[in-house]
């Protein structure tokens, strides 16, 4: 089982992936989002610059020429610079107004110590995109870098510049650091209609208070309306993600080269430990171990069936978060107005292979596992994310 991740989002929309198609009642799982961050970072001090060590390039999104560039001893800050190559950057501005992402974050690892999640500043003025991309932090985890006017092609942004936080992080001089890439799909505010199973009546979503009971008539073309189907079991508190605000969601499931840049990038021992035998074994693009680097040759391949464990340490690793059965039937059904015409139950695709959102809809295929009201467990999830260590 393979699994979407997402982000929330605050003011800006965020974005999570996760897996189960809308026609049938997915099973407590989890796939991945991400949104908007509120925390706070303290922060310290270091001295000199680092090395680099270079991510696996895996799908439509690259990171090169990563480097640690005009550090302030006094504020403990450095400036972590990269080049950005995107096969298919797009954004629209039409009454679905979404966009794709590179949701990117930064490891380092200390002379003679482990690879840690580096700290960034939430000051979005504080980073330097390049002219044709905006950004939005996310509680110091990362950062969203998308197009900054409406569009659609291969992009490649130079000499961007990200804040590390290094003395918050109690960091050392000469740290290794790894910038990472994954791309997401923005899922924009909104209402939208859900009814999985055939004797379902249809609720349309119209708020985010996932316990706020359905009201007749207040939804779309005279259907009930609320924060959640009567007809499942509500989850136990009202920020329960329900799908109706803005979240990002990444574009498919892991790939090969994902996975590879996650296990390079924490303790030795716990990569073994999350590296499935089945990985090591398959012909096709397995993942070899030598000289302390994980790599594959198939990094755009996705890594079907990774185990729940395995998938919950990618969101961690990564800040992201699984996401829920409503969120991603939202994905696959689309906006209110789009219920019927964009989706079929039976999981088939649109003529350009994506959901109405523009999130790759073969997803499903691999991808069947989000987080379910049907359990204890899923309705006492509260849509935390990951912080990246």
């Amino acid at each position: 089982m393979n699994k979407l991740l997402t982000h929330h989002a605050a003011a800006h929309p965020a974005k999570p992936w996760c897996p189960t198609m809308p026609g049938r009642r997915p099973v407590t799982q989890v796939p991945v989002a991400h949104g908007t961050l509120r925390c706070r970072l303290t922060v310290v001090a270091l001295a000199c610059l680092g090395a680099l060590a270079m991510p696996v390039s895996a799908q439509h999104i690259r990171i090169s020429n990563a480097n640690l560039v005009s550090t302030d001893i006094e504020a403990g800050t450095a400036q972590v610079q990269f080049d950005l190559h995107w096969d298919d950057a797009w954004r629209t501005s039409d009454a679905q107004a979404n966009w794709n992402a590179a949701w990117v974050f930064v490891k380092y690892r200390p002379p003679d110590g482990n690879w840690t999640h580096a700290t960034l500043s939430e000051n979005k003025h504080d980073h330097r995109p390049h002219l044709d991309a905006e950004i939005r932090t996310a509680e110091g985890i990362g950062v969203f870098l998308y197009r900054a006017d409406d569009g659609r092609g291969a992009a490649t942004w130079r000499d961007n510049r990200l804040q590390w936080q290094y003395a918050a992080d109690k960091a050392y001089a000469s740290a290794t650091i790894e910038v990472i890439a994954i791309e997401t799909v923005h899922i924009p505010t909104g209402r939208f209609v859900i009814a999985a199973e055939t004797n379902e009546t249809a609720t349309t979503i119209i708020t985010a208070d996932s316990r706020n009971p359905p009201a007749p008539s207040a939804g779309y073309r005279g259907s009930q309306g609320g924060g959640f189907p009567p007809s499942r079991p509500m989850p136990d508190n009202s920020s329960w993600p329900n799908g109706y605000n803005a979240f990002y969601v990444m574009a498919r499931p892991v790939l090969y080269g994902d996975y590879v840049n996650f296990l390079n990038t924490i303790n030795a021992t716990h990569a073994l430990a999350r590296l499935p035998d089945f990985l090591r074994a398959e012909q096709d693009g397995a993942i070899s171990l030598s000289k302390g680097r994980h790599t594959t040759h198939a990094p755009s391949r996705i890594c079907a069936g990774l185990g729940l464990e395995d998938s919950t340490a990618f969101a961690v690793w990564s800040g992201l978060r699984p996401l829920t059965e409503l969120e991603w039937e939202k994905i696959c059904r689309g906006p209110v107005g789009r219920t019927t015409s964009h989706h079929r139950t039976d999981g088939a695709k649109q003529e350009n292979g994506t959901t109405p959102y523009g999130v790759d809809s073969g997803a499903s295929q691999h991808c069947c596992v989000v987080v379910s009201s049907a359990t204890a467990a899923g309705r006492a999830y509260t849509g935390g994310h990951g912080r990246g260590r």
